[in-house]
């Protein structure tokens, strides 16, 4: 046989190369290490079969927070709180050799998310590829062939789960919003065809849902973070929904504040779910302790949750039984046992330094769940009914007399298009971040029974009022119907482990033959916006005592300009007079807790404080304000502008300590003040400049100097002017110094004093500030800030050759944006803005 010559070879080696998958890249080998010796407790049941594990690999981000792993921040679009560009890669890991292969990498993109198809040889996977700045869902094979694109857009779709019929669920940014406390954007639950077609929202959720993933029984299970009217931080539970986004139910943890509940998997052969349990607010790439739950224990028992990890140091647990789990930690993959024992079965390379294994998964073939029947019709109805049993059945009910509760007042929760810190910006003075809007009441009948239809896909929560409309119980939740699906609970706030009485069905087939649209209130905004509505009955009936020459209680109500605020605004919030207690960890109020019955305002007002005579409608007209959350700002254009020391990324933007004003005054406060208001005393410290905190106190507390001190509408009339001014020449001479023969004069003993024009300079360069160079949202004309703009472009709500610089009205452009984000279905309230004041 003749010996075949070099250029046969190399054609033979051509012929077999074509011949074999196509890859994206070449799969490099990782050096050989020894194959893992699986410690006894992991060669049970669960793994039998199992001999190969895919992950992805990718460089972790910097920013802290859980959900902070896609998008753009809020200040520039080409800011990321994760690692683009960093590289990322699929792999898969040998189990008998302890070799893990490459079947996908791009060096300069990023990689996250597999899952496998039923079949165990297709992944479906979230890549954001070389060039790009967004997530898509692809797909590929084990072997690294047959890669195709299935989601497109300038969105990020991650954490695909697969349906039974070939249908995937996914997390995405298509719900145009950004997380309400922080700068990063929101994605919520979405689902499509296997090809990426009919993508549509299932979620209304205004913040975060995550790792959406299939129970035995064919509902999705997944992680829903909101924070309705309490603590932006504490709440990030379990729920399940049928896979068309009907039935969604807490499943876990709704009552427990402070800790993460996320990557929940079902057991296989348990009720027990597996998720991890992230400490506080939740730590960064989803790591915390893998934990067992018992959900027939119910959402509100925390014994039904065993913690199997000894710290906080894994993510994305797998449950391979009740026995035997695997999880990422950080650069290894790790098997736990149920008693918290672990083994490392593979370890990146050390050339990999900085990169991090996530989502492991074993690669097998199994059947999926049962494919349950979508009840959300194909065409039709844009609206469902949600029916109410018994209103008293609820939690801390049993006291409210049968009868008290006539109505329910409908509010919706209203998705951001932007936001800029950990704060409420200006929505609120440490109360509410959400704007609420009023829809209106449904009648409750006399055995606690209502029928409620809504719009479908958006976010409702509801209060429960009285005969005299004061409000009794407050949901502290928010619930939404699909299309065309009718849905039922039990009571207000029901314990989920009970059972419905006798007559919960006469209650809701008498309920169900009539649901009622929302009626609408007759001269209430449905927005409600501070200085345009509220700021004029301050004018009216308090502003006489409660002024800048005259605050009686030492108070003023007036509506001039602060550092972030009006005046009136700060002196109500910081005082708690408006009766909200939101931002507090308490899933749960006893009733007339919350609201305008737990107000001190209202109470003043109604019982007519030093003679003041509301008109009913005006005490109306006050009483749903404080019920829609007591907003400042009517409008989220408003956050960003018009502000001196506002904050981004809970960073002080000290936008005035560059102007030279400002420096003079800083140092003329310091030389004539700081001798009696010590820098390190917290009580007598002044702030020098109009965006300096000089208090070391909670973030949510940090303009009460700023706003005590400077008045940007009448700068003569700020008290860091007329406190230490002469009374004869129009000050308070309340700051004095002490002369050489011991008598005290004050500080000031007229406006001519240098320092004191200096000092007022200092102020009116503020006020010139917003009036020629920003401005707020009362003005017109005004211009949102140039973020706000980017991403109304983005949403398609303004034209892309929109002029950044040009004047829009806020109020019309959040109603046209919130309209946009209404899924199918275009029904607006019945009521437009107010006219009461």
């Amino acid at each position: 046989m003749r010996t075949p010559t070099t250029i046969q070879l190399a054609i033979l080696a051509l012929a077999i190369l074509s011949a074999l998958p196509l890859c994206p890249t070449i799969p490099a080998q990782e050096p050989a290490q020894e194959a893992p010796k699986l410690l006894p407790a992991f060669r049970q049941e669960g793994m039998r079969g199992i001999r190969e594990i895919l992950f992805a690999v990718r460089r972790p981000g910097s920013d802290p927070h859980w959900y902070a792993n896609f998008g753009h921040y809020a200040g520039d679009e080409h800011d990321y709180p994760f690692t683009p560009h960093g590289g990322g890669s699929l792999r898969i890991l040998d189990l008998d050799s302890g070799q893990a292969r490459i079947i996908f990498e791009d060096k300069h993109g990023s990689v996250r998310d597999p899952i496998l198809h039923s079949d165990g040889e297709t992944i479906l996977f979230s890549y954001l590829k070389e060039g790009t700045e967004h997530y898509n869902l692809y797909q590929i094979k084990t072997d690294g062939s047959g890669l195709r694109q299935i989601t497109s857009g300038d969105y990020d779709d991650i954490e695909p789960c697969i349906l039974p019929g070939g249908d995937i669920l996914f997390c995405s940014t298509r719900c145009d919003r950004f997380v309400q406390c922080w700068v990063t954007q929101v994605a919520t639950i979405h689902r499509c065809g296997p090809n990426g077609e009919n993508i549509r929202p299932l979620s209304a959720n205004v913040e975060q849902d995550n790792t959406p993933w299939l129970l035995a029984d064919g509902r999705v299970i997944y992680t829903r973070w909101e924070y309705v009217d309490r603590d932006q931080v504490s709440y990030h539970h379990l729920w399940t929904m049928n896979p068309d986004g009907t039935r969604q139910m807490v499943l876990f943890g709704n009552q427990f504040p402070g800790m993460l509940f996320i990557g929940a998997k079902p057991v296989p052969n348990s009720p027990l779910i597996a998720a991890t349990i992230s400490p506080g607010h939740g730590e960064r790439e989803h790591y915390g302790r893998i934990a067992l739950i018992n959900p027939q224990l119910g959402p509100d028992d925390f014994s039904a949750a065993t913690y199997i990890s000894k710290k906080n140091i894994h993510s994305d647990p797998w449950p391979f039984s009740e026995g035997e789990f695997m999880a990422a930690k950080y650069g290894a993959l790790v098997l736990v046992s149920a008693e918290g024992k672990e083994e490392e079965i593979y370890r990146l390379p050390k050339s990999e330094k900085g990169y991090w294994i996530n989502e492991p998964r074993p690669i097998i073939a199994q059947d999926p769940p049962p494919e349950l029947v979508d009840l959300v019709p194909p065409e039709g109805d844009d609206t469902g009914v949600l029916i109410l049993s018994d209103i008293y059945a609820g939690r801390q009910m049993a006291e409210v007399p049968r009868g008290t509760v006539k109505e329910l007042l409908v509010l919706e929760t209203l998705p951001e298009p932007i936001h800029y810190s950990g704060g409420m910006d200006q929505m609120s003075y440490i109360g509410t971040f959400t704007l609420e809007r009023i829809w209106g009441t449904v009648p409750v009948s006399p055995e606690g029974a209502a029928a409620i239809r809504l719009p479908a896909g958006r976010s409702f929560l509801f209060i429960a009022l009285d005969h005299q409309g004061r409000s009794v119980k407050r949901m502290h939740s928010f619930t939404s119907v699909m299309p065309g699906e009718v849905t039922s609970c039990i009571g207000c706030h029901e314990r989920r482990t009970e059972a419905p009485g006798t007559s919960f069905h006469h209650n809701v087939f008498t309920a169900a033959a009539e649901p009622r649209w929302p009626e609408p209130l007759a001269g209430i905004p449905d927005v409600y916006d501070f200085p345009r509505d509220i700021q004029p009955l301050f004018d009216k009936y308090c502003v006489e005592c409660h002024n800048a020459d005259r605050s009686d209680g030492g108070v003023d109500l007036t509506g001039d300009w602060m550092p972030i605020y009006c005046r009136s605004y700060w002196e109500i919030s910081r005082r708690s007079m408006l009766g909200d207690n939101r931002n507090r960890k308490m899933s749960d109020f006893p009733p007339y807790a919350i609201g305008s019955q737990a107000s001190t305002l209202y109470q003043m007002l109604l019982d007519h404080h030093q003679g003041v005579e509301m008109t009913d409608e005006e005490l109306r007209f006050v009483r749903f304000w404080l019920e829609a959350g007591a907003p400042y700002a009517g409008t989220y254009a408003a956050n960003g502008t018009g502000l001196i020391g506002w904050f981004y990324k809970n960073v002080n933007t000290h936008n005035d300590k560059d102007w030279p004003e400002t420096a003079a005054m800083a140092e003329a406060i310091t030389r004539r003040c700081d001798g009696c208001h010590v820098p390190d005393d917290v009580e007598k410290n002044l702030p020098h400049t109009l965006s300096e905190d000089r208090e070391d106190v909670h973030q949510y507390q940090r303009y009460v100097k700023r706003h005590d001190y400077f008045n940007l509408s009448r700068p003569e009339k700020s008290k860091i002017l007329r406190m230490p001014l002469a009374e004869e020449a129009g000050g308070f001479g309340r700051c004095v110094e002490s002369r050489e023969d011991g008598t005290k004069a004050p500080i000031f003993a007229s406006s001519d004093d240098p320092d004191y024009q200096v000092i007022l300079a200092g102020i009116q360069r503020g006020r010139d500030y917003i009036l020629y160079e920003s401005n707020r949202f009362t003005m017109r004309p005004f211009v949102p800030s140039p973020a706000y703009v980017r991403e109304m472009k983005r949403y398609g709500v303004l034209p892309q050759d929109h002029d950044p610089k040009t004047s829009v009205d806020p109020y019309e452009l959040d109603r046209k944006y919130w309209a946009s984000r209404a899924g199918s279905t275009g029904v607006q309230p019945g009521a437009p803005a107010g006219t009461m004041p």
